[in-house]
């Protein structure tokens, strides 16, 4: 009988693992945002010429998760005519896969009386410099507060996974009249967390990343770059904790200090990137 051997044993149970178990993964809320902190926009959050301001009439209610009081509004009394833009912070991906998003919106039976209408909802992964957008449906011209998009959650493209900077957008076209309005409330951007962060669409996974008797972090590249690699380590909220250019094709990382959680490792060249999971216990 023909023995086999164990670099066999072993490449035969990694294919099997790899396309044959599922993935265990959890979705978790990456960002949530009540606007009930301040009568001013959220830190981060930008609008052009005042047009959507935060209002405490009309208060959310009605779906699950309504927080009431506070929403952001924009007014056809009020609002510049034309396109008026609300865009939110800063949000990291990183870590997360299958973003997903959605929000409580109330949109007035006289809102499109004059000619105004929601023209649409975008999301960005260079800070703005392109706005790539996002179909739903709009919640229905009837005064009411429900969960935008039929209640179904907003699926985003692969694209914005393991983002360090997401950012999103609302668009409406402003026909001033006397009346109507559109509020947004409650606005939660949520992710799945993999056992394995996967590779970002595109990329390949070009260097191993793991632990030296849990005090290391160490990388090691697959190969020589002609380009500059770039690690950044973040923990599970987002935060940049370190960023580093690798001078050699092998790193460490000092990991003795770090808290028990879930941190990722990033590496970027100027045309791919991966990102890594890594757990201190």
């Amino acid at each position: 009988m023909k023995k086999i051997s164990l670099l066999t044993v072993l490449i035969l149970s990694t294919i099997f693992l790899t396309f044959f178990l599922p993935q265990i993964s959890f979705s978790q809320v990456i960002y949530t945002q009540t606007f009930d902190g301040s009568n001013s926009l959220p830190n981060g959050w930008t609008t052009n010429s005042n047009s959507w301001t935060i209002d405490s009439s009309n208060f959310s209610t009605g779906y699950n998760g309504a927080s009431g009081l506070r929403n952001v509004v924009v007014q056809n009394s009020s609002s510049p005519a034309g396109k008026d833009s609300l865009i939110t912070s800063s949000i990291s991906t990183i870590g997360y896969a299958n973003i997903t998003v959605n929000w409580g919106a109330r949109n007035t039976t006289h809102f499109s009386d004059s000619g105004s209408y929601i023209q649409g909802f975008y999301w960005s992964a260079d800070h703005g410099t392109t706005w790539n957008g996002i179909s739903y449906t709009e919640n229905a011209n009837n005064s009411t507060w429900s969960l935008d998009n039929g209640g179904n959650s907003i699926s985003l493209p692969a694209g914005a996974s393991n983002q360090s900077s997401l950012q999103f957008l609302w668009m409406a076209s402003i026909a001033t009249s006397s009346s109507g309005t559109y509020r947004i409330d409650d606005f939660d951007v949520t992710g799945t967390v993999a056992t394995d962060v996967p590779v970002v669409a595109g990329s390949e996974r070009f260097a191993d990343i793991y632990f030296i008797n849990s005090k290391v972090i160490y990388i090691a590249m697959h190969r020589a770059f002609n380009e500059a690699v770039t690690m950044e380590l973040y923990d599970i909220s987002g935060k940049l904790l370190d960023r580093q250019m690798m001078n050699s094709p092998n790193l460490t990382i000092d990991a003795l200090a770090f808290s028990k959680g879930m941190y990722f490792v990033k590496l970027s060249t100027a045309s791919q990137q991966m990102v890594s999971r890594i757990v201190v216990k």
